[in-house]
């Protein structure tokens, strides 16, 4: 939805990040305690996983860059 779409239906569009840990560095970290919550080796195909390494809790500056259409949503407060 463009700026001048949310404008127009006067709705406020946000972006938001799912953090499941604090840094990228924790990113392996998290995914070997996911395997011991759930019981299951690395190497197994079918455990829980996170895909890629980005869920650590971003910058504003990171978040802008999720939204390229609309770089305000990362920093304009709701």
């Amino acid at each position: 939805m463009s700026e001048h779409e949310q404008r127009s239906v006067l709705a406020r569009v946000g972006t938001t990040n799912d953090a499941y840990y604090v840094l990228l560095e924790h990113a392996e970290a998290h995914d070997n305690l996911l395997c011991i919550q759930v019981a299951k080796n690395k190497d197994d195909p079918n455990r829980l996983r996170f895909h890629g390494p980005d869920h650590y809790l971003k910058t504003a500056a990171q978040m802008g860059t999720c939204s390229p259409n609309c770089p305000r949503r990362a920093t304009t407060p709701c």
